[in-house]
């Protein structure tokens, strides 16, 4: 067991679990997640561990809230080491809670608690397009304005090796790409525009000039102090 201290001040990166960080087909279906679960090793979204140790290595702190049944614990915790995520916070859902019925309640729950607990960090929130994280982290940006940073939702329609994507213009009732972003567009309605994007790949919350930004002033701020 490792314990990680979290400064009063400073940026936390509070980031979903599956097909965030890992693939885990949850956004295809109950049986596509079991699969994954059961009859192998899912991999890591490519790029997401390197950026997350890039943040890290600027000060950035973790925090992972997954709606995974808490008995998972051991296996969610052994996949971030295995492919060298932070360390950080890990929280996963106690299902036979009256409060945690819902996936969405639950985030929401654990996301209010963070904040309390650390209530003069700016957050990062990132999910993905595949469950409800987009409607969790509109509701949390409305009660919470001045504490979330940014907003970053993963596209889980990503194909192919490469990570080329649908093209989300194309008309059709079975593009998912493009009936996810119009939900991710929905969701995130009350939010301004500048505080969220949907992103393919690690590399474009790497170019986001909002985290870049925040992250050269905690650097100069460190400076000043020594």
């Amino acid at each position: 067991t490792s314990v990680v201290l979290i400064p009063e001040k400073g940026l936390s990166v509070i980031s979903d679990f599956d097909d965030t960080v890992k693939e885990s087909d949850v956004h295809i279906g109950r049986r596509a997640a079991a699969r994954t679960l059961l009859f192998g090793e899912a991999a890591a979204v490519p790029g997401m561990a390197d950026l997350y140790r890039l943040l890290q290595s600027k000060g950035a702190a973790f925090h992972y809230v997954s709606a995974s049944p808490h008995q998972l614990l051991p296996s969610v915790a052994g996949f971030l080491t295995r492919h060298r995520f932070p360390l950080g916070h890990l929280a996963l859902r106690n299902v036979w809670a009256a409060a945690n019925l819902s996936s969405r309640a639950y985030k929401r729950t654990e996301l209010d608690a963070i904040l309390r607990r650390l209530p003069a960090r700016a957050y990062v929130l990132v999910g993905d397009a595949g469950e409800k994280d987009a409607e969790t982290f509109a509701t949390f940006y409305e009660a919470y304005p001045n504490h979330v940073l940014k907003i970053f939702i993963r596209d889980v329609t990503v194909l192919g090796p490469g990570g080329v994507r649908r093209d989300a213009t194309v008309a059709g009732p079975d593009d998912r790409g493009k009936k996810q972003a119009a939900f991710v567009r929905t969701a995130l309605a009350k939010v301004p525009p500048n505080k969220w994007a949907m992103f393919a790949s690690a590399e474009e919350l790497l170019l986001d000039e909002d985290v870049a930004a925040y992250l050269r002033q905690l650097d100069q701020t460190s400076r000043a102090a020594i």
